[in-house]
């Protein structure tokens, strides 16, 4: 009783101190995205947005302390992750059917956000991992998977930013941030697929519990 109380207080410290982590930066991100043109940037200020939602719902859950808490808010941070795949993949290919010059101001703003947040990121993903392990539960798995993502987003930012602001005039410099969408969306799927596919074993399990023993016997 003592361990799981203890690694309940973990999921709480760790997911409040998450939270804090990513507010002060939404209004940042924000006037990052309302300031330049580039797609990652705006990118990341979806990815943001659903993040701080998923992040909320597993702060509730974990004070709730709740299986049935704990599964729903996994189904908000895989949805929330589905959703930022979908609208960065749409971006990202529509960037690609015409290559611009990633501009303006919030280049910068954006650059000095994720190389900072890049590494707090990098903190709570352990922090996370730490938690799982201390008491595993599908909140703590989803988290660990999102900020797998959010780590892995903050480099592929940072590091497409450097290059278009590196590269200048040069005729591949309008190819960078597209091809930066596209990179965020393959690492969305390799962190998502294990979240969907738990989800989905759930889903059918539920299914199959509901349905009545005749249907489900062998003909």
């Amino acid at each position: 009783m003592a361990a799981c109380g203890q690694g309940r207080g973990e999921r709480t410290r760790t997911a409040l101190a998450a939270i804090m982590a990513g507010t002060p930066g939404l209004g940042l991100t924000a006037a990052a995205a309302a300031t330049s043109d580039a797609l990652v940037v705006q990118a990341d200020l979806v990815l943001s947005l659903l993040d701080m939602a998923a992040l909320l719902a597993i702060a509730v859950a974990v004070q709730r302390g709740t299986a049935r808490a704990e599964w729903l808010a996994h189904y908000l941070v895989t949805l929330s992750m589905i959703a930022s795949l979908v609208m960065i993949s749409w971006l990202s290919l529509a960037r690609l059917t015409m290559p611009a010059l990633a501009e303006g101001a919030g280049l910068w703003l954006a650059l000095i956000l994720n190389s900072v947040h890049a590494p707090i990121n990098g903190w709570l993903l352990v922090r996370w991992r730490r938690a799982h392990r201390s008491s595993p539960s599908p909140a703590t798995a989803g988290q660990m998977r999102l900020f797998a993502d959010k780590l892995t987003s903050n480099l592929l930012i940072s590091g497409s930013i450097a290059a278009t602001v590196s590269l200048g005039g040069h005729r591949l410099a309008p190819l960078v941030d597209p091809a930066a969408g596209l990179a965020m969306v393959a690492a969305t799927i390799w962190w998502t697929g294990p979240a969907i596919m738990a989800t989905l074993c759930r889903v059918a399990e539920s299914l199959g519990c509901a349905l009545p023993s005749e249907s489900r016997r062998p003909h």
